[in-house]
């Protein structure tokens, strides 16, 4: 496969910046990159950006109805970059929020992300995420984490809660 080819096959580009409003001693606010379908490079980039505690981590929007990944520094909230990216690319990701996207944190490890933890992975909102996906499937994921996101721990201990 030729490198152009590739690069069409990835769709990564560089989205834009968001201005975080909500400033407190975790989130510092200011400017932040967002990239969809990042590159290794463009998720060191947000991972080492920010205040010292979040060095290494990284926030991200999965979309899994359209398979894009947004991924941006860790100290930026979600909403922020949900509110730009509706302005920007229109996508609405306020709307799927909970049926086919999930809110994350993930640490940059060994180049690959592993899954932190969700304000949104509540057990009924990873239920609907899986049922609305599940044809699609999550390994689409793994170019960027270091497993498919359904096998998570935390991930699959709240899908097997919501089967019992």
């Amino acid at each position: 496969m030729k490198f152009l080819e590739y690069l069409k096959i990835i769709n990564e580009e560089y989205v834009g910046s968001v201005k975080g409003e909500f400033v407190t001693d975790t989130f510092i606010g200011g400017q932040s990159e967002v990239f969809k379908n990042p590159s290794l490079k463009e998720m060191r980039e947000a991972a080492t950006s920010g205040q010292s505690h979040w060095k290494g981590f990284v926030r991200f929007i999965a979309d899994f109805k359209n398979q894009n990944l947004y991924v941006f520094k860790a100290d930026t909230l979600h909403i922020d970059v949900a509110k730009m990216l509706k302005k920007e690319e229109n996508v609405d990701l306020l709307q799927t929020l909970n049926e086919t996207c999930l809110w994350g944190v993930a640490e940059l490890v060994r180049g690959k992300l592993e899954y932190r933890g969700s304000d949104t992975a509540q057990e009924q909102a990873i239920n609907v995420i899986y049922n609305n996906t599940k044809q699609i499937g999550d390994k689409w994921t793994t170019r960027w984490f270091s497993k498919p996101f359904f096998s998570y721990p935390k991930i699959m201990q709240l899908l097997k809660l919501s089967s019992e």
